[in-house]
């Protein structure tokens, strides 16, 4: 019953729902912060080294980690709090994206609006065009995950 309600309402509707119950965070919090970090990488694994070697092949080498930047935003307080990567969708960071950024922070929850596209020199990537940066926002994310990891609060 539950889940045919859930799936009924949209995302937003069910991400509406499960907000109801998050933390409120006490005070007003403070400006976005511009935050740099690079993007993982994800070396060859020992498996694919051994199969490339027995079969004469030599491997490409892995892209270096490509330097991101995206918006921090924090709770009033001192944590620890939750925390949210955010990834925009095919136009790059908008209103859209900094206000559920915004509310999710007023909520209890440390926000990280990962900018994928910028440093890739992209505006927008849903159109059709030549560039496909899907694969590589996957390692954006964990790059803003480690990036998040590594903060106190």
């Amino acid at each position: 019953m539950k889940r045919r309600i859930l799936g009924s309402l949209g995302r937003g509707a069910a991400l509406g729902l499960l907000l109801l119950g998050a933390p409120v965070a006490l005070g007003a919090a403070p400006p976005p912060e511009v935050v740099r970090f690079d993007s993982a990488v994800v070396p060859h694994s020992l498996f694919k080294k051994r199969k490339a070697e027995e079969k004469g092949i030599e491997l490409v080498p892995l892209p270096l980690a490509l330097a991101l930047s995206g918006e921090l935003r924090r709770p009033a307080g001192a944590g620890p709090f939750h925390a949210l990567v955010l990834l925009h969708g095919c136009t790059g960071i908008g209103a859209h994206e900094r206000a559920w950024a915004e509310e999710l922070t007023a909520r209890g929850f440390v926000t990280l609006l990962l900018d994928s596209f910028g440093p890739r020199g992209i505006d927008r990537a849903c159109t059709g065009g030549t560039t496909n940066p899907a694969a590589d926002r996957v390692l954006d994310a964990y790059g803003a995950l480690a990036y998040l990891q590594s903060r106190p609060e």
